[in-house]
Formats: C-alpha cells, sequence, structure tokens
C-alpha cells in the first residue's frame, strides 16, 4: 500500500499478501485486513476492506455459473411443483368449488 506524498514522491505504509489458493474457486470474496502504521506496536491502526475475485480460467468460471443457475432452476421448478402439490390438498375439502389454474 502506497501514499502520495508532495506530488509524485510515494512512501509504503503497509503490506499485505494473500494466496491465490484462497481464491481458486473463482468466487468473490470480501475480506478485511488489519495493517500497522508506524511504530504504533502490534496493535492495528488501519483497517482495509476489499472485493477480491480471481478468473484464472474463463471457460471453467463460465461452465460453474452455468451449473449454478441450473440447479437453481431446478430447485425452484421442485419449491414450485411442492407448492402446487400443497395448495390441491388445501383444495380438498372444497371440491365442488371451480379450480383456478394458475401460469407462471
Amino acid at each position: 500500500m502506497y501514499r502520495q506524498l508532495n506530488g509524485d514522491e510515494t512512501k509504503g505504509f503497509g503490506s499485505l499478501s494473500i494466496s491465490l489458493q484462497d481464491f481458486k474457486d473463482q468466487k468473490k470474496h470480501e475480506e478485511w485486513a488489519d495493517f500497522i502504521i508506524g511504530d504504533q506496536g502490534n496493535q492495528p491502526t488501519a483497517q482495509l476492506y476489499f472485493m477480491i475475485q480471481y478468473l484464472w480460467s474463463r471457460v471453467q468460471y463460465l461452465e460453474q455459473a452455468q451449473l449454478e443457475w441450473a440447479n437453481y432452476i431446478q430447485s425452484t421448478i421442485e419449491e414450485k411443483n411442492g407448492f402446487i402439490q400443497d395448495l390441491d390438498l388445501l383444495r380438498l375439502p372444497f371440491q365442488g368449488v371451480k379450480k383456478q389454474q394458475m401460469q407462471i
């Protein structure tokens, strides 16, 4: 991390090391990092919040996203079908009432 001093001059005031192994899933990660600035001992004097995503294979990333959406769609369809079955059970005592169709 650097800060600007008097024009173009920069001075480092902290560093951060991140292992790329932590991001091999290619998903977005939100992280907090503690900084010790100056001679303040071992107590953090600042915190840095950052969001990071490391894409090392666009093909694999998009295939994983497609699979996750397919799973989400399938579970949503199953949930909808469960609701329809529950509604059918609730309508059993009222079989004389006209059944309305819902289109989704």
